[in-house]
């Protein structure tokens, strides 16, 4: 089994998919906290998850989490706010966060859930192409176009394109933030 996991952004929560690609769990935190929006390390959302199941940490294959920390890094941190003046503190220290805690993911699961199984891979996906597999792999479709619009994903607030099992996502064009003023 799989784990998916949105941690330290907004709307943390987790997700369990089986080794068939079926969802068999999946929560928010704030269904446990109560805070709307919950902005934590999903602790109790994961451990509903594997108790859901009936597993354990060490039974997990695989973590996936949807932010992609060099597309981070790059993108936002480097090339949005090392040119841009006066630097938005804020959103830079909270980008920079965001960065540094999904490199420690791992070890936060470990941590706050129980020892994984030392060959348990955590894979980085980009946050709009997270939102698009979301979408397309529980439609039932064999081939669809996408658009995505969020408040931002590592440096694009839009994607659009095409989806479908043989290509993967084909992304045809992105929009970027507007510059702040």
């Amino acid at each position: 089994m799989y784990l998916g996991a949105n941690s330290y952004s907004h709307d943390s929560s987790a997700c369990l998919i089986g080794d068939d690609g079926k969802i068999i769990a999946a929560v928010e935190e704030e269904r446990f906290t109560g805070k709307k929006h919950e902005v934590v390390f999903p602790v109790k959302s994961i451990k509903f998850c594997l108790e859901y199941a009936g597993i354990t940490s060490q039974d997990l294959k695989g973590i996936a989490i949807a932010w992609h920390p060099r597309e981070m890094l790059l993108k936002r941190i480097i090339r949005e706010f090392m040119f841009e003046y006066p630097v938005p503190w804020k959103m830079f220290k909270n980008s920079l966060r965001k960065f540094w805690r999904s490199l420690f993911l791992k070890r936060d699961i470990e941590q706050y859930i129980g020892k994984l199984n030392p060959d348990v891979a955590v894979r980085y996906y980009k946050h709009h192409h997270a939102h698009v597999a979301s979408a397309f792999y529980e439609s039932g479709f064999d081939e669809a176009a996408f658009f995505t619009l969020d408040g931002r994903g590592e440096y694009d607030v839009g994607i659009w394109g095409k989806v479908d099992y043989k290509n993967g996502i084909e992304m045809i064009a992105h929009d970027h933030p507007l510059p702040l003023l």
